[in-house]
Protein backbone atom coordinates (compact mmCIF):
# COMPACT_ATOMS: atom_id res chain seq x y z
CA UNK A 1 0.00 0.00 0.00
CA UNK A 2 1.11 3.79 -0.26
CA UNK A 3 1.55 4.25 3.36
CA UNK A 4 3.92 0.93 3.81
CA UNK A 5 5.59 2.31 0.59
CA UNK A 6 5.79 6.18 2.46
CA UNK A 7 7.39 4.68 5.96
CA UNK A 8 9.76 2.87 3.85
CA UNK A 9 10.85 5.54 1.63
CA UNK A 10 11.59 7.65 4.89
CA UNK A 11 13.92 5.21 6.35
CA UNK A 12 15.62 5.50 3.24
CA UNK A 13 16.02 8.94 3.38
CA UNK A 14 17.00 9.00 6.82
CA UNK A 15 20.21 7.87 5.40
CA UNK A 16 23.03 10.39 5.37
CA UNK A 17 23.18 12.06 1.86
CA UNK A 18 26.24 14.35 0.70
CA UNK A 19 24.89 18.06 1.58
CA UNK A 20 22.00 16.95 3.17
CA UNK A 21 22.68 20.09 5.69
CA UNK A 22 20.79 22.06 2.60
CA UNK A 23 17.05 22.00 2.08
CA UNK A 24 15.68 19.07 -0.44
CA UNK A 25 14.38 20.62 -3.58
CA UNK A 26 12.10 18.56 -5.75
CA UNK A 27 11.70 19.34 -9.39
CA UNK A 28 9.40 16.08 -10.68
CA UNK A 29 6.92 17.60 -13.71
CA UNK A 30 6.56 20.59 -15.47
CA UNK A 31 3.96 20.97 -18.65
CA UNK A 32 5.68 21.81 -22.22
CA UNK A 33 3.65 22.62 -25.31
CA UNK A 34 4.58 23.12 -28.89
CA UNK A 35 8.60 22.86 -27.87
CA UNK A 36 10.68 20.18 -29.48
CA UNK A 37 11.19 16.90 -28.22
CA UNK A 38 14.74 17.67 -27.04
CA UNK A 39 13.80 20.72 -25.32
CA UNK A 40 10.71 19.42 -23.94
CA UNK A 41 12.58 16.33 -21.64
CA UNK A 42 15.52 18.18 -20.70
CA UNK A 43 13.58 20.96 -18.97
CA UNK A 44 13.82 19.43 -15.61
CA UNK A 45 17.32 18.72 -16.39
CA UNK A 46 18.54 21.96 -17.38
CA UNK A 47 16.61 23.85 -14.60
CA UNK A 48 17.82 21.47 -11.81
CA UNK A 49 21.39 21.80 -13.14
CA UNK A 50 20.69 25.58 -12.85
CA UNK A 51 19.85 25.24 -9.10
CA UNK A 52 21.98 23.01 -8.26
CA UNK A 53 24.94 25.64 -9.77
CA UNK A 54 23.32 28.07 -7.47
CA UNK A 55 24.18 25.82 -4.59
CA UNK A 56 21.79 26.96 -1.97
CA UNK A 57 19.78 23.30 -2.29
CA UNK A 58 20.28 19.33 -2.70
CA UNK A 59 18.20 18.84 -6.29
CA UNK A 60 15.82 15.94 -6.95
CA UNK A 61 14.40 15.30 -10.13
CA UNK A 62 12.14 12.92 -11.04
CA UNK A 63 15.40 11.04 -12.86
CA UNK A 64 17.03 10.61 -9.21
CA UNK A 65 13.59 9.83 -7.38
CA UNK A 66 13.42 7.37 -10.06
CA UNK A 67 16.87 5.77 -9.47
CA UNK A 68 16.36 5.80 -5.90
CA UNK A 69 13.17 3.74 -5.58
CA UNK A 70 12.28 2.51 -8.90
CA UNK A 71 9.54 4.87 -8.88
CA UNK A 72 8.14 2.80 -11.85
CA UNK A 73 7.32 -0.46 -10.41
CA UNK A 74 5.68 1.48 -7.49
CA UNK A 75 3.81 3.78 -9.25
CA UNK A 76 1.97 1.18 -10.81
CA UNK A 77 1.71 -0.85 -7.55
CA UNK A 78 0.27 1.77 -5.40
CA UNK A 79 -1.68 3.92 -8.18
CA UNK A 80 1.07 6.89 -8.53
CA UNK A 81 0.64 8.86 -11.38
CA UNK A 82 0.34 13.07 -10.89
CA UNK A 83 2.02 15.54 -9.28
CA UNK A 84 0.19 15.37 -6.28
CA UNK A 85 1.55 11.96 -5.88
CA UNK A 86 4.61 12.24 -6.16
CA UNK A 87 4.88 15.33 -4.34
CA UNK A 88 3.96 13.06 -1.89
CA UNK A 89 7.06 10.63 -2.18
CA UNK A 90 9.09 13.52 -2.24
CA UNK A 91 7.84 14.98 1.00
CA UNK A 92 8.92 11.37 2.38
CA UNK A 93 11.98 11.57 0.95
CA UNK A 94 12.60 14.81 2.73
CA UNK A 95 12.03 16.77 0.25
CA UNK A 96 10.94 20.75 1.85
CA UNK A 97 9.98 22.23 -1.76
CA UNK A 98 8.79 21.45 -4.72
CA UNK A 99 8.78 23.24 -8.26
CA UNK A 100 6.83 22.96 -11.18
CA UNK A 101 5.44 24.67 -13.81
CA UNK A 102 5.44 24.77 -17.47
CA UNK A 103 7.01 25.46 -20.81
CA UNK A 104 4.94 26.87 -23.86
CA UNK A 105 6.41 28.56 -27.04
CA UNK A 106 3.75 30.43 -28.51
CA UNK A 107 3.90 32.65 -32.11
CA UNK A 108 7.87 32.28 -31.66
CA UNK A 109 7.44 33.48 -27.85
CA UNK A 110 9.06 30.83 -25.24
CA UNK A 111 6.92 31.78 -22.30
CA UNK A 112 8.32 29.60 -18.62
CA UNK A 113 6.11 29.98 -15.86
CA UNK A 114 7.50 28.29 -12.45
CA UNK A 115 5.77 27.98 -8.64
CA UNK A 116 8.10 27.28 -5.53
CA UNK A 117 5.66 25.13 -3.20
CA UNK A 118 6.40 24.78 0.12
CA UNK A 119 5.27 21.00 0.51
CA UNK A 120 4.77 21.22 4.49
CA UNK A 121 3.21 24.33 4.66
CA UNK A 122 1.61 23.64 1.14
CA UNK A 123 1.60 27.29 -0.11
CA UNK A 124 3.38 28.72 -3.07
CA UNK A 125 6.24 30.81 -1.96
CA UNK A 126 7.68 32.23 -5.06
CA UNK A 127 5.71 32.82 -8.69
CA UNK A 128 7.85 33.76 -12.09
CA UNK A 129 6.71 34.34 -15.27
CA UNK A 130 9.71 34.78 -18.37
CA UNK A 131 8.91 35.67 -22.31
CA UNK A 132 11.46 34.82 -24.21
CA UNK A 133 11.31 36.07 -28.19
CA UNK A 134 15.19 35.50 -28.47
CA UNK A 135 16.35 32.58 -29.91
CA UNK A 136 15.64 28.96 -28.49
CA UNK A 137 19.69 28.29 -28.26
CA UNK A 138 19.49 30.16 -25.14
CA UNK A 139 16.90 28.13 -23.84
CA UNK A 140 19.34 27.10 -20.39
CA UNK A 141 20.21 30.62 -20.18
CA UNK A 142 16.20 31.58 -19.92
CA UNK A 143 15.32 28.73 -17.91
CA UNK A 144 18.54 29.48 -15.77
CA UNK A 145 17.36 32.98 -15.13
CA UNK A 146 14.25 31.78 -14.36
CA UNK A 147 15.72 29.62 -11.86
CA UNK A 148 17.28 32.42 -9.94
CA UNK A 149 14.46 34.60 -10.18
CA UNK A 150 12.27 31.90 -8.17
CA UNK A 151 14.90 30.97 -5.43
CA UNK A 152 17.15 34.07 -5.02
CA UNK A 153 16.25 37.33 -3.52
CA UNK A 154 17.79 40.14 -5.55
CA UNK A 155 20.64 40.78 -3.19
CA UNK A 156 21.57 37.06 -3.94
CA UNK A 157 21.75 37.38 -7.32
CA UNK A 158 24.02 37.67 -10.06
CA UNK A 159 24.71 40.99 -11.43
CA UNK A 160 23.84 41.78 -14.86
CA UNK A 161 25.48 43.30 -18.08
CA UNK A 162 24.21 45.58 -20.04
CA UNK A 163 26.08 47.31 -23.19
CA UNK A 164 25.21 50.21 -24.88
CA UNK A 165 26.27 50.94 -27.96
CA UNK A 166 25.04 54.53 -28.87
CA UNK A 167 22.18 56.76 -27.16
CA UNK A 168 20.29 60.11 -28.04
CA UNK A 169 22.71 62.30 -25.86
CA UNK A 170 19.28 63.41 -23.72
CA UNK A 171 18.64 59.71 -22.86
CA UNK A 172 17.70 58.95 -18.98
CA UNK A 173 17.22 55.61 -18.29
CA UNK A 174 15.73 53.93 -15.06
CA UNK A 175 17.91 51.27 -13.17
CA UNK A 176 16.64 49.22 -10.82
CA UNK A 177 14.51 52.05 -9.98
CA UNK A 178 17.28 54.62 -10.21
CA UNK A 179 17.80 57.27 -12.66
CA UNK A 180 20.49 57.07 -14.72
CA UNK A 181 21.93 59.79 -16.95
CA UNK A 182 24.35 58.60 -19.81
CA UNK A 183 26.83 61.01 -21.65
Amino acid sequence: TMKKFLFILSILSASPVQGAELPRIGIFSLETANLTQELSTSGIDILATALGELGIADVVTTHELNAMIQAEMVQDAVGCDDVSCLAEIGAAAGIEKLISGSLVQSSGTLIVNLQLVNIKYANVENRVTLNWSGSMSQFANVLGCAMELLVLTREQRSPGLLHVASTPSDAQWDVNGEPKRFE
